[in-house]
């Protein structure tokens, strides 16, 4: 469940995705429950497009994390898809995200 504060961005969030070259993305943590509230962040697993360098990869996510901050005005916190090594914090993600941009 997508939380309607989030539903209201989806156009500018979008377009800001794709900016910076996300392929997928997903909302996960207190954005898809019950329990967010003015004081929660934004929680977003995203898949960047492939033939990136670091640097590039690195960029990217640092700008893509401001101007996201900038618009929703909360804290927001990227995580690539590729990062997460622990199988129970994957398996928590996998089982609350909700796809915003594919």
């Amino acid at each position: 469940m997508l939380q309607s504060f989030l539903e209201t961005y989806l156009p500018q969030i979008t377009a800001l995705l794709h900016e910076h070259k996300v392929t997928k993305a997903y909302v996960f943590g207190s954005a898809v429950t019950p329990a967010f509230n003015e004081h929660s962040d934004i929680d977003l697993l995203i898949t960047l497009e492939t033939g990136l360098s670091p640097l590039e990869k690195g960029e990217l996510m640092w700008n893509l994390q401001f101007a996201l901050e900038d618009l929703l005005q909360r804290e927001v916190d990227l995580l690539q898809e590729s990062t997460p090594r622990n199988p129970y914090f994957i398996n928590e993600i996998n089982a609350g995200k909700v796809a915003i941009y594919e």
